[in-house]
């Protein structure tokens, strides 16, 4: 969703890369030619760059609201146009996918929130 901001083989920033990558590219630069202009020489840099998929972007533009674990919880389900779950677990944030049947939100991907991921859905809180 979000790059990630180093490397995951060497440990390089690569962070602030992929906005410059994209302006490299929009310009008409090849993609090795737009790495290589960046100072990402090895592969394992490349490939963090190269395999990115900027689903943020397009979570965003959606403009859906998250509701919070309260409301979740309590069983007074909002009715949503297209609401977006957030499935928890001990380990964190597993997933985000739509949770929706007959436009009725279903809480049961909450039920099981750590408290890392109540953390998260809190500061998610519509």
């Amino acid at each position: 969703m979000i790059i990630p901001i180093r490397c995951f083989s060497c440990g390089k920033v690569t962070g602030d890369l992929w906005e410059r990558f994209l302006n490299l590219i929009d310009s008409g630069m090849s993609d090795g030619d737009a790495m290589d202009a960046l100072g990402c020489k090895r592969y394992c840099c490349r490939r963090m760059i190269m395999t990115h998929v900027d689903l943020i972007e397009k979570l965003l533009k959606e403009g859906t609201q998250v509701p919070s674990l309260y409301m979740a919880r309590d069983k007074r389900l909002p009715r949503l146009s297209a609401p977006i779950c957030f499935s928890l677990e001990a380990s964190g944030v597993v997933g985000i996918h739509p949770c929706v049947r007959s436009g009725v939100l279903q809480y049961g991907a909450y039920t099981s929130a750590s408290e890392l991921g109540q953390r998260i859905v809190s500061m998610l809180n519509c």
